[in-house]
Order: structure tokens, then sequence, then C-alpha cells
């Protein structure tokens, strides 16, 4: 019998995981290079993900806790937990730290970014027949059974280091 497990592109979380790491990579690779590029200062300073990564966490917690309260395998929490330092938590930390930090100073078009990226995500559902209200009901089922792209792929390494 095949396990069901849902794609990584339907996740909101692994969207702005991969926005953090191209900002991180763009804005570490141009500030070097001190680019003076309209369109890559652009996207420095109006594209910054770190409020959409902290509502993220913040949902990611909650999350857990539910995971906890409803008495999930200790393997799940484990590996929940490792996914919220691995796609949340590190790059929170490397975005709060980028020097000079342009977060700071635009706030306002970083939350119409994210606003943005939320509606870019919501119209991809929508292409692919996916109702993001249904997927995200029955997400927190396939978190407790491990079927989530995260989860399935930290336990197959696992099991291989385990198994040999």
């Amino acid at each position: 019998m095949k396990t069901e497990y849902t794609r990584f592109d339907f996740y909101l979380s692994y969207w702005i995981f991969a926005w953090a790491i191209i900002y991180i990579l763009v804005n570490w690779y141009f500030k070097k290079k001190s680019s003076t590029n309209y369109y890559i200062n652009f996207f420095i300073q109006n594209c910054n993900p770190l409020i959409s990564i902290c509502i993220a966490l913040v949902i990611t917690i909650f999350s857990l806790l539910l995971l906890i309260i409803y008495n999930a395998s200790s393997l799940i929490i484990i590996l929940y937990i490792l996914l919220i330092i691995t796609i949340k938590i590190i790059p929170i930390y490397i975005l709060l730290y980028l020097k000079p930090n342009p977060f700071i100073s635009n706030v306002k078009p970083n939350i119409i970014t994210s606003i943005f990226v939320f509606i870019v995500y919501n119209l991809y559902l929508k292409i692919n027949g996916i109702n993001m209200y249904n997927f995200y009901s029955k997400g927190f089922t396939k978190i407790i059974e491990g079927k989530t792209p995260f989860l399935n792929l930290i336990k197959k390494i696992s099991q291989k280091l385990i198994n040999g």
C-alpha cells in the first residue's frame, strides 16, 4: 500500500522558506559586490520575508502545541521541532543579522510584499484545484501521521542512518 504524501509546493511554509533562501543569497551576494542595480536594491529593501516567517513561526508553534495536546508520537514531535528550527528559526536568525537590515526601515513595503506572496500562493492553489481551507484542515492530520514532505524526508534519512 502506497502512503499518500502532500506535495511540498502546496505548503505556504515551504514557499516562505524558499523566499528567505533567495533573499538571503541575493542580499549576501549583491551586498558583497555593492550593487547599484535598481531591481536588486528594490528587492533587498522591499522584499524581506522576515514578517512572513515570524507569522508562520507563531502558527507553527501553535500547531506544535496541538500535536502535544493530541498526543502525537514523540518521533513526530521531535521531527516537527526539527522542522521549526530548520525552516523558521535559522532563517529568522540570519535575516535579523543581515547588515544593514533593510527590514527595520521598510516595514510597510515588506508587509505589502508578504500579502502579495500570500495572494500568489492562493492563486497557485486554486490553479491546482486545491481549496486552502480543506487543505489546512486536513494538514494537521497529515502532520500527526508524518505525511508531510519534510517529516517524510527526515524519517527516511534517519531510518537509513539507523539501519545502515
